[in-house]
């Protein structure tokens, strides 16, 4: 199931294509066919006279697409999640949600916060929560889900309006999470909240691929770095981390605010021991899906979401 949050045509904002991953073919809607290249270490390539596209494959077999567009300096992104048809008794309980969408028509902001759905998808209450601070509950009509036996997944509305769609993914060892894209341009990440568990051991090595989504909506550069464990701490439930590109250290508190999430103070970085400035964020861990979202936190500025 491809998703496809920044498309404006609502027939290509979702679709199901079918990948055979031994012969690196991709059967489209339409019936066309793709071809791809292996790079090793879970990424392809797929190159034409347009774009070049990277595919990168997390070990719960999701997928993120980073295209780069040959014409022009644009890029895009595109979310792949195994396509399954889940029950709405699947959602019922606390989810951690993670938000990125516009607040005009070239800005773009982020959110954190939680719903909670009953076994019929509706979501009963629903909060935004900004940093360390206590979440405040929305009010008026909420969100509900409903099944979509058509074309899969779910259609999502809100006070009797359609606003967009949804799927869910949940993996063998049971980790679910769902994605939700909205007809106004917003799309919405959630995952169960639910305790991290066990803190990552000291010397825990880490290689991973990010890209920053912008205020203005444009999308930063994909880029490859490693963080390595260099502490723990199972009282204060807090690891800290040294990242090779350029020795910065920086500490996050685990299940924090909320189980489930991950935070970092503004400013309270190092670098060879000495204090530099960075980011405060909230992240939420994907757990299960080898993906982690890095949201900002109410004022920072410029907002920023990565991936």
């Amino acid at each position: 199931r491809m998703m496809e949050p920044f498309e404006s045509d609502p027939q290509f904002r979702s679709y199901v294509i079918t990948i055979d991953a031994v012969a690196k073919t991709a059967t489209l809607p339409g019936g066309a066919s793709a071809t791809f290249t292996s790079n090793g270490g879970c990424q392809s390539t797929a190159d034409s006279a347009e774009e070049t596209i990277r595919i990168m494959v997390s070990q719960s077999g999701a997928l993120v697409l980073y295209t780069q567009f040959k014409t022009s300096s644009g890029r895009d992104i595109t979310i792949g999640l195994p396509d399954q048809t889940l029950p709405l008794t699947e959602l019922a309980g606390t989810w951690n949600i993670a938000a990125w969408g516009p607040v005009a028509p070239t800005s773009f902001v982020a959110d954190i916060g939680q719903a909670t759905f009953d076994n019929a998808g509706n979501v009963t209450a629903l909060s935004s929560c900004v940093g360390l601070n206590a979440c405040v509950a929305e009010t008026g009509a909420l969100p509900k889900m409903a099944v979509n036996a058509t074309n899969g997944g779910f259609d999502v509305s809100q006070g009797g309006v359609a606003t967009g769609r949804a799927f869910a993914f949940k993996t063998l060892a049971g980790k679910a999470a769902f994605v939700n894209i909205a007809d106004d341009g917003t799309f919405v990440v959630g995952t169960r909240q639910e305790s991290l568990g066990a803190l990552a051991a000291v010397n825990t090595v880490s290689n991973f691929r990010q890209f920053e989504l912008n205020r203005n909506g444009t999308i930063g550069d994909l880029l490859d770095d490693t963080v390595t464990v260099t502490a723990n701490d199972a009282t204060a439930r807090t690891i800290t981390r040294l990242r090779t590109s350029d020795r910065r250290a920086d500490t996050l508190g685990v299940d924090k605010p909320r189980n489930g999430l991950r935070y970092r103070a503004a400013n309270s970085c190092t670098i060879d021991n000495a204090p530099v400035n960075c980011r405060e964020f909230v992240q939420l861990p994907m757990q299960g899906m080898g993906i982690t979202l890095s949201l900002s936190v109410g004022t920072t500025l410029p907002p920023f979401f990565d991936v």
